[in-house]
């Protein structure tokens, strides 16, 4: 899912479905534990639920409750598959960890890959935004004036997982969410390349994690991680931190609806 606060920081996509059922409303719900599991009067009634976690460059918390550094190593890490942390020499990042679970009234099959790779369809889901494929799988997104430009990537792997690289990441889900085992399909976007926004850094990269889980016959739970480093957060005259998480919530709820809608207007 994208999301900006003032042009500063990218996040994620967020593919999400639609039927009858869905209304132009989404509450959100915040969680106080990353290992939260999942609330069935919440899901059940199509709303969100989420976690985040922000660290400042020395790694301690802004907002969140991991409050031991090694034990927010912990969580974090796994998600790092292209290993910026390790390659980062004097650079020094803001974190950003985010955990949502959502439910979508379709099939798990109808979470392909020609569909949540497919440039049309993404371009649908972000109407504000220019969507370019440079490559297989490999898109640049403009974003306007305020908001950074960047790169990205998607991957797409099925159960049974043998790709190396998936592997960690399929064990790190396990253990924060034992009650759902393994997904059935998950996608693996790397965003990059972040231009600057008045001549200002903005992320560095960011990592997002989607598990796809068959829900009863029908429908879909969607378990997302994503990992954000980042240069900058907003001055406090602009509401620092908390002006951040408030549009991260925004435009995760308003990205949500407007993939429904898109998914409603192709059914």
């Amino acid at each position: 899912m994208l999301h900006t606060q003032a042009g500063i920081i990218s996040l994620f996509f967020i593919l999400n479905f639609s039927s009858s059922k869905y209304t132009s409303q989404l509450n959100v719900v915040r969680e106080n534990n990353i290992h939260f599991g999942t609330n069935s009067r919440v899901i059940n009634d199509y709303d969100l639920q989420y976690y985040i976690e922000i660290r400042d460059k020395n790694m301690q918390p802004i907002e969140g409750y991991i409050r031991q550094t090694k034990d927010f190593e912990y969580y974090f890490k796994p998600l790092d598959v292209y290993d910026y942390w390790g390659k980062k020499g004097e650079e020094d990042y803001y974190i950003i960890l985010n955990k949502a679970i959502y439910l979508m009234e379709e099939k798990v099959d109808y979470f392909t890959e020609s569909l949540l790779t497919n440039e049309g369809f993404i371009q649908q889901t972000l109407p504000k935004y220019n969507i370019t494929r440079v490559d297989d799988k490999e898109y640049h997104i403009e974003c306007g004036t305020f908001a950074p430009d960047f790169d990205y990537s998607l991957a797409y792997f099925q159960a049974p997982y043998t790709d190396r690289q998936i592997l960690p990441v399929i064990e790190y889900i396990k253990k924060l969410n034992p009650e759902l085992g393994v997904p059935k399909t998950l996608t693996l976007q790397h965003n990059y390349n972040f231009g600057k926004v008045l001549f200002q850094k903005t992320s560095k990269m960011s990592i997002a994690v989607f598990a796809y889980y068959p829900y009863g016959e029908n429908r879909t739970l969607v378990l997302n991680y994503t990992l954000n480093y980042v240069h900058n957060l907003p001055p406090k005259i602009m509401g620092g931190y908390k002006i951040m998480m408030q549009e991260i919530v925004e435009g995760m709820r308003d990205l949500v609806l407007q993939t429904r809608r898109v998914c409603r207007q192709r059914s």
